[in-house]
């Protein structure tokens, strides 16, 4: 319900906004108009003299004869309409978080009430603590220019981009079946039992960009870019992730243009892509080439640290 309001209050914000801001230019160009051939400009004078005098008495907005303070009332009002649709942002996406991890603690105790509950055990058996092997499709992905964000629109503007980002990645991982997710700073790091629930988790993702972008400000869309790998993962007795292959969906999701190296059948580095990518290993490749209908090119040859030799990029 409050999630409904707040959706009706940013139309309604935006109307009073337009409606004033049409109201103050109409003031202000009616100062250069003549009352006796435009009768009209006596009745908008009527209502924007005591705003004009209001501005005036506080504000020095004479400028070469001309009076501006309708226009920095109109400035004014436009502070105040990106200060309250801000403000409208950030509740919006914590009313979002709050519904989605209400919704996931709700299906968690819906799951334990049905499985059988284990027997208690004083001690954990020696197995339990070991850590457990298996292989996975790790699925990295970050957000593209949060620093330069974070430069224009501050610390509070980013937070509001992150928890968009993670409401979306966290209910999309979910419902494909993600055995692990993790938030790593300004991105996350999923697995997933199968290339398949990966590829299909990524596609819906890139997806929801356009709902995660609305009513942004031009500089400030969300943009990502993600890298894919399969292979063998360690999960510790808490569940988190580690090995090799984690390592390498990391480094590969970090590869800068000039690192490519270019070779026959891939691109050239001018034509790497810059944001809304997702970079594949040719250990996962080769299973992709199995999922009917998905489109994959082969972009070149690169170095990563800490993995001897050349390594094969694709993208998807």
């Amino acid at each position: 319900m409050a999630h409904q309001i707040m959706r009706m209050l940013q139309p309604i914000l935006k109307l009073a906004f337009y409606g004033v801001a049409l109201f103050l230019l109409a003031g202000f160009v009616a100062l250069f108009l003549p009352p006796k051939k435009y009768p009209w400009v006596l009745d908008i004078w009527q209502y924007t003299k005591p705003i004009s005098d209001t501005v005036a008495h506080y504000l020095p907005t004479n400028f070469r004869g001309y009076d501006l303070s309708l226009l920095v009332a109109l400035a004014g009002v436009f502070g105040i309409y990106i200060a309250l649709e801000r403000t409208l942002w950030t509740v919006e996406d914590m009313l979002r978080r709050r519904a989605f991890q209400a919704k996931k603690l709700k299906a968690t105790a819906a799951l334990q009430t049905a499985a059988p509950q284990p027997a208690p055990r004083v001690a954990a058996t020696p197995s339990a603590r070991n850590p457990v092997y298996s292989s996975e499709a790790i699925v990295v992905i970050d957000l593209v220019n949060s620093t330069s964000i974070v430069t224009r629109f501050g610390n509070t503007f980013l937070l509001m981009l992150k928890h968009r980002l993670e409401h979306q990645v966290n209910e999309i991982s979910l419902r494909n079946s993600a055995g692990f997710s993790k938030g790593t700073g300004d991105g996350f790091l999923l697995c997933f039992p199968s290339l398949g629930n990966s590829v299909i988790a990524l596609r819906e993702i890139f997806e929801a960009l356009p709902t995660m972008n609305r009513d942004l400000p031009d500089g400030a869309e969300i943009a990502l870019r993600g890298a894919l790998n399969f292979g063998e993962v360690i999960a510790d007795r808490d569940g988190d992730r580690t090995g090799g292959a984690i390592h390498k969906t990391f480094r590969l999701q970090g590869l800068p243009a000039a690192s490519l190296i270019e070779s026959e059948g891939g691109i050239k580095r001018e034509e790497f892509p810059e944001k809304n990518y997702t970079l594949v290993s040719e250990e996962a490749i080769s299973g992709l080439t199995k999922i009917q209908g998905l489109q994959s090119r082969f972009l070149g040859l690169c170095e990563l640290k800490g993995f001897p030799g050349l390594h094969r990029v694709y993208q998807i």
